[in-house]
């Protein structure tokens, strides 16, 4: 058990010096949309750090707890996003659920593409309220991830199968391949929308 905690405690140190590599190459770019694609990398690899970072403090390798790790994980995104996050509420209302570590790596990067296109995308200067709800529950050996916000909604002629943004795509892959669940997003109105991802344990 030492070893493997070893393990993890080095794995998530060499993450978080390639996140940092990243973030130092954004910060020296003029060029905008090098910089939004170098700081979602360096977000996709600080994902990958916690993880190992909460099964290094864990008394189990077995499994991760989510809970934990979710509030981890959104509160550097918020900061990651600075003053234009400042305004959105964050509501975390995931289970105390011991996912184990094959499902906890993809899931985690479910959760961080989708709220990170979140808070890109859904509200617009000027729109109120603005809230972000992360639920992770379990009934049996299904597992339910939902994340809702209370921003623009989708455009009118959105479909996922076609949508052409990475963030996106990547939530699905993940979540059709990695966790052979499925992706569904609704809302195609001001009222927001909700991104609901199904899997079995």
């Amino acid at each position: 058990v030492a070893l493997l905690k070893e393990v993890h405690h080095r794995v998530k140190n060499n993450l978080q010096i390639v996140a940092s590599l990243l973030n130092l190459q954004a910060v020296r770019s003029r060029n905008t949309e090098v910089v939004e694609v170098l700081q979602d990398t360096g977000n996709r690899v600080r994902s990958m750090a916690l993880l190992h970072e909460v099964l290094y403090a864990s008394g189990t390798l077995a499994s991760i707890n989510f809970a934990t790790y979710v509030e981890d994980l959104c509160r550097h995104l918020l900061r990651s996003y600075g003053h234009a996050a400042a305004r959105i509420k964050l509501v975390n209302r995931v289970d105390r659920i011991g996912l184990p570590l094959e499902q906890s790596v993809p899931c985690g990067l479910i959760i961080n593409e989708l709220v990170s296109n979140a808070l890109e995308h859904a509200f617009p200067i000027g729109h109120h309220p603005c809230h972000l709800q992360i639920e992770l529950a379990q009934e049996g050996p299904e597992v339910t991830l939902t994340i809702k916000d209370s921003g623009r909604g989708l455009p009118s002629d959105f479909d996922l199968s076609t949508d052409r943004g990475l963030g996106l795509r990547i939530a699905r892959t993940l979540a059709e391949k990695e966790l052979s669940g499925t992706l569904r997003l609704d809302g195609r109105d001001a009222g927001g929308s909700t991104a609901t991802v199904t899997f079995y344990i």
